[in-house]
């Protein structure tokens, strides 16, 4: 068979670069220790709240430091991409060097990221990232948001988040969150509709 060839000069017009901007890693809250694998959550999560990863007894596993330590590497060098050509963005579009907004403008990669940020020890990636969750995340959009797909996510990302550091910012923004999803839930038998639009809280489940 003959090898499909790619003609990769239409992206040559797309690597424009955009707006992107850097957030701060200042600010009084709690951050990641660098050695993360040192304590259990204990009862209710008390560890996990008081600013401490929780590591559910794995760090009493073997661990093969070099490999645990090449995958931190892996994560650190794809934020620090997603960062400089896409933050804030719901997904780094790697060919093209843009963010695209595919998720509403919700941020998505960020609030993916900030469990495993936390956990992995990056305090400066997470601390950027914590503040643009801060200063920057809103859900007064005008966007028809998918109910499952911004509850797993965003709300399950931000509960996430909230439980490994005790932060109540995240909290707030949860609860945010859900009184913009509530409408979706307005029905006879309590099962939501499958889309709701965050700003106007119209919801309807789609036709096909």
């Amino acid at each position: 068979t003959t090898p499909m060839k790619i003609d990769w000069a239409p992206l040559a017009e797309l690597t424009a670069p955009q707006n992107i901007e850097r957030m701060s890693s200042d600010g009084d809250f709690p951050r990641p220790e660098t050695n993360t694998l040192a304590r259990n959550s204990g009862p209710n999560g008390e560890v996990a709240h008081s600013g401490t990863v929780p590591n559910a007894k794995w760090a009493t596993v073997y661990v093969d430091e070099e490999k645990r330590d090449a995958v931190r590497d892996a994560m650190r060098d794809a934020y620090n991409a997603y960062e400089t050509y896409a933050m804030g963005y719901d997904e780094l579009q790697p060919l093209t060097k843009r963010g695209k907004n595919a998720f509403g403008g919700l941020g998505a990669t960020v609030i993916d990221s900030l469990d495993t940020l936390w956990i992995m020890g990056l305090k400066d990636q997470y601390s950027r990232a914590r503040n643009w969750v801060a200063d920057r995340l809103h859900f007064d959009r005008n966007y028809e948001a998918s109910v499952f797909e911004t509850t797993i996510r965003v709300v399950g990302g931000l509960i996430a988040a909230h439980d490994l550091s005790g932060d109540e910012m995240y909290l707030a923004k949860c609860l945010d969150l859900v009184r913009h999803l509530k409408p979706a839930f307005s029905t006879e038998t309590g099962i939501p509709y499958n889309i709701v639009n965050l700003k106007k809280g119209w919801a309807k489940n789609p036709t096909w």
